[in-house]
C-alpha cells in the first residue's frame, strides 16, 4: 500500500481571493482535487485532499463544518446504528461483526500556508446530541474567511470501508464506495432555502438520511491494483500503470457537481453506448414536447451522451435491457426537464451481495447502481424501473440540490412522480411476479399498475401518521419515510397534475428544473413554479397535502329514487281538495243475472281509428347524500346516471360535512360516483366513492374468483413440496 509522501512545504497566508469561472455552469463553492490509493486486504483508503471553499456570503465565517459520512459504521453508539438497531428498520438489521466496522479518521487539516488547525477539530452533534456520533465535526479558524473571500486546506485521511452496507463498503474483492471522504457541508447564506441569516446546514449521518452539499469541480486520482476495473463520476482523464508496482493510477475530473464515488471490482464486464440525440429522438417527438411546454424547439435539443455499463458476468444477458431503459430515460427526463449535461454516464451493477444490502439502487453525480437478478422475466419491468428512477436523481437531488435530510420529499417523490409517469408510458404490460427461494412464481403475476402500486405504498401504513415536509429522521418509522417521500409525493404530484391539467403541470415542472438547476430549492421555490404554470395560488392544495396530515376521503352516503305518488293521505286544509287527493270509495260490482248469448251481426268501420287511452306521465324523485368522511378538503365532482342513459355532473366545493342533490323528472337515478375520472388519486377509500340502486354482484364475484384461484395455487404449489 502506498505511504503517503511528504506535503510540499507550506507557503503564503490564508488566499482570500475568488477567482473567476467563466466555463462553470454552477457557482463553484467547493472543489475538490485529491489522491487516493485502495488496499483491497485491509479496506483502508489513504488519501490527500486539497479542498477550496468560497465564502458566497456577506458574512465574515469564523469556522468550517464537515460531514465524515463513514462513521456511522464505526460502532453499534452512532445515531446512524442506533436508529437502526431500534427496530426502525425491521428485518434489515446488519449483523456487523468484527473487523466488519467502517470509520473516516483526519490525519491533518492544515490552511494552505497557514495553520495546522487539526487540533482545532471537535465532533459536534447537532441533531440529537448523541456524543458518541462522530458523523460531523466543526473547526474554528484562526480568523474569519471574508465575503466573498477563499480559503485553501490540505487534508491527511484514512477511510476503513465497512462491510457491504448501506449505500457503501466491501464484500470480497468488490468495492462500492460512496460517501467516503471529508466533505463540507453546505454555508446558507441569507436567503437560501428561506435562511433568514447566514448558517451552516451539516446534518449527522441518519439512518435514513441521505446528502446536501455544494457545487464545485472535482479532480480525483484513484489508485487501485493493476486487476481492477475502475468506474467513477465524471469523465476518466487519464490511465497509468505504476513503472515499479503493480498498481494503476486512474484519474477522473467532473465540474458542476457535489459529490463524487466511485467503483472497483476485478470482475467487472464493461460496455460502452453512446447515446445519439439526434438518432434516439424524432423531430416529431421534440415538437410535441415543445409544444406542450410552450417553448422553442431549440429548447428541447439534447445532448449526446457516453453511456459506460458496468455489469457482472452473471448478468451480461440482461445489458440491453439496461441500455434500452437508460436510453429511454436519459432521453425523457431531458425532454421534460431540460437536457442532460455531462458527457458521460455510469450505471453500475452492483454484485449479487451488494445488492442485498443496500446499494441495489443508489444514486450519485454522473454514476448510480442498479441492482438485477439472474432471471428476470421479459414481463417484469423491475430493473427498468430502478434505472429510470436512480437516473432521475440526476436531475432531483443532483442538479436541483435540495437539502435531502430536511426535505426527502423533493427528490424522491418528484423522482415517483416522474417514473409512474415514464413506467406507464413505456411499460403498459408490465407485471408483478413474486418470488420463492429465488426463483420467479408467474403463475401469481398480477398487472404492475404504477399508479395503483403507488396507492398501496401510501396507504401501507396510517396515512395520517407523518406530513410530507418532514425531516428524515423524524418520521414515524423507515416504513412511513418511505410512504411519504416516494408513494405519497408521487400521489400527491399526480393529483396536482389532474387538478390543473397536464398541460400546467408540465410547464410547472420545466420552469422549476430550469430556474433552479445548480441551486438549492426548497419547497417554496417548487410551489411558486407551480403557482405560476397553474396561473392560481395552489397554496390550499400543499398547505393540505404536502405540509398536513389530513387524509381526503370523499363518498356517497344515501342514495334513493322512487316514483311520485298520485294520492296522499292526510288532512288538506284546501275549501275543495283536489281530486287526485280524495279517497274515493270503492264501488261493489252489480250482480248481474245470467241472460241467453245472442248473436249480433255489425259493420266495421276500420277507417275510424281507436282512442288510445292517455298514459298517464310518471315522475321520479331522487335523492343522494354525499359526504366528506376525512378532514381534508377539495373541490369534488360528482356524476350522476339515470336510467334513460342520461349522466349529470356537479361539483360540490366540499367544505361542509355532507350536501344533499335532489333530482326529480321522467327517468329514475340508477347510481351516483364520486370524482368519477379519479383525478383524486389521494381518496384513501375508493370503496365508498360510488353507490347504485340495486347493487351488482359482479364485482365481488370476481374478486372471490380471483381469490380462489390463488389459494387453489398456494394449495397446490404447498402439495408439491409436501407431497
Amino acid at each position: 500500500m502506498r505511504i503517503f509522501a511528504f506535503y510540499c512545504v507550506f507557503f503564503g497566508a490564508c488566499l482570500f481571493a475568488l477567482p473567476t469561472h467563466a466555463n462553470n455552469k454552477s457557482k463553484h463553492i467547493a472543489d475538490y482535487n485529491m489522491s487516493v490509493e485502495l488496499d483491497p486486504v485491509t479496506k483502508k483508503i489513504t488519501g490527500t485532499q486539497l479542498i477550496t471553499w468560497r465564502n458566497d456570503s456577506q458574512d465574515h465565517v469564523g469556522d468550517l463544518w464537515f460531514h465524515l459520512y463513514m462513521n456511522a459504521f464505526k460502532n453499534e453508539k452512532s445515531t446512524f446504528m442506533r436508529e437502526w438497531a431500534k427496530g426502525r428498520l425491521g428485518s434489515f438489521t446488519p449483523r456487523m461483526k468484527d473487523g466488519h466496522w467502517g470509520w473516516t479518521q483526519v490525519k491533518k487539516l492544515q490552511i494552505v500556508g497557514g495553520k495546522d488547525i487539526t487540533k482545532d477539530i471537535r465532533f459536534v452533534q447537532p441533531d440529537d446530541q448523541n456524543k458518541d456520533d462522530q458523523t460531523v465535526i466543526r473547526v474554528k479558524l484562526p480568523s474569519p474567511v471574508p465575503p466573498g473571500g477563499t480559503i485553501k486546506l490540505r487534508t491527511q485521511f484514512v477511510t476503513r470501508l465497512p462491510r457491504a452496507f448501506a449505500r457503501s463498503g466491501y464484500r470480497g474483492d468488490y468495492f462500492f464506495v460512496g460517501q467516503w471522504y471529508p466533505k463540507l457541508g453546505v454555508y446558507e447564506k441569507a436567503g437560501v432555502r428561506g435562511a433568514k441569516k447566514g448558517r451552516w446546514n451539516c446534518h449527522q449521518y441518519h439512518a435514513t438520511s441521505e446528502y446536501y452539499a455544494d457545487f464545485g469541480a472535482y479532480k480525483v486520482d484513484i489508485t487501485v491494483p493493476n486487476s481492477y476495473i475502475v468506474g467513477a463520476t465524471g469523465t476518466q482523464f487519464t490511465s497509468k500503470k505504476h513503472p515499479k508496482r503493480p498498481v494503476t493510477t486512474h484519474t477522473f475530473t467532473q465540474k458542476d457537481v457535489h459529490d463524487f464515488a466511485w467503483t472497483a471490482y476485478k470482475h467487472y464486464r464493461k460496455f460502452v453506448r453512446i447515446f445519439k440525440a439526434d438518432r434516439d429522438v424524432s423531430l416529431k417527438e421534440r415538437k410535441a414536447v415543445a409544444k406542450r411546454l410552450g417553448l422553442p424547439l431549440s429548447k428541447v435539443k439534447l445532448n449526446d451522451v457516453k453511456m459506460i455499463f458496468l455489469m457482472q458476468p452473471y448478468h451480461v444477458h440482461l445489458l440491453e435491457r439496461h441500455v434500452d431503459a437508460l436510453k429511454q430515460s436519459l432521453k425523457l427526463y431531458g425532454l421534460w426537464y431540460g437536457p442532460y449535461p455531462y458527457k458521460v454516464v455510469t450505471l453500475v451493477d452492483p454484485a449479487w451481495e451488494g445488492s442485498e444490502r443496500g446499494f441495489a439502487g443508489m444514486e450519485y453525480a454522473t454514476l448510480f447502481t442498479a441492482g438485477t437478478r439472474w432471471f428476470v422475466h421479459p414481463e417484469q419491468r423491475g430493473i427498468e424501473k430502478l434505472i429510470v428512477h436512480e437516473f432521475g436523481h440526476q436531475f432531483f437531488q443532483g442538479m436541483l440540490a435540495t437539502n435531502e435530510f430536511e426535505e426527502p420529499w423533493l427528490d424522491e417523490g418528484i423522482n415517483t412522480y416522474t417514473d409512474i409517469k415514464i413506467m406507464s408510458k413505456l411499460y403498459p404490460r408490465s407485471q408483478i411476479i413474486p418470488r420463492f427461494l429465488h426463483l420467479p412464481m408467474s403463475f401469481f403475476s398480477i398487472k404492475n399498475d404504477p399508479l395503483g402500486m403507488a396507492r398501496v405504498g401510501h396507504l401501507a401504513l396510517s396515512p395520517k401518521l407523518d406530513r410530507l415536509s418532514r425531516a428524515a429522521w423524524k418520521f414515524y418509522s423507515p416504513v412511513s419515510y418511505a410512504k411519504q417521500s416516494y408513494a405519497k409525493t408521487g400521489l400527491v404530484l399526480q393529483t396536482l397534475e389532474r387538478v390543473i391539467g397536464p398541460q400546467k403541470m408540465a410547464r410547472g415542472m420545466r420552469l422549476y428544473a430550469d430556474t433552479w438547476r445548480y441551486k438549492h430549492p426548497y419547497a417554496k421555490n417548487f410551489q411558486d413554479a407551480i403557482n405560476k404554470a397553474a396561473g392560481k395560488d395552489m397554496t390550499p392544495f400543499f398547505k393540505q397535502f404536502v405540509h398536513g396530515t389530513n387524509v381526503l376521503d370523499y363518498g356517497i352516503g344515501l342514495l334513493r329514487s322512487h316514483k311520485r305518488k298520485k294520492k296522499y293521505r292526510g288532512v288538506f286544509d284546501a275549501s275543495k281538495p283536489p281530486k287526485a287527493l280524495v279517497k274515493k270509495p270503492k264501488k261493489r260490482p252489480a250482480v248481474r243475472k245470467p241472460t241467453k248469448k245472442k248473436v249480433i251481426q255489425t259493420t266495421i268501420d276500420l277507417s275510424k281509428k281507436k282512442t288510445k287511452k292517455k298514459k298517464e306521465k310518471v315522475i321520479y324523485d331522487s335523492d343522494v347524500l354525499v359526504r366528506r368522511y376525512g378532514e381534508a378538503v377539495w373541490p369534488v365532482e360528482i356524476e350522476f346516471t339515470f336510467a334513460d342513459g342520461k349522466k349529470l355532473r356537479k361539483t360540490w366545493d366540499g367544505k361542509y360535512r355532507w350536501k344533499r342533490f335532489s333530482f326529480s323528472g321522467p327517468s329514475r337515478l340508477i347510481s351516483a360516483q364520486v370524482d368519477p375520472e379519479r383525478k383524486l388519486l389521494l381518496d384513501i377509500n375508493y370503496a365508498n366513492n360510488s353507490r347504485t340502486l340495486k347493487p351488482k354482484a359482479r364485482p365481488q364475484v370476481s374478486w372471490s374468483l380471483r381469490l380462489l384461484f390463488i389459494v387453489q395455487n398456494i394449495l397446490q404449489f404447498m402439495t408439491s413440496f409436501l407431497g
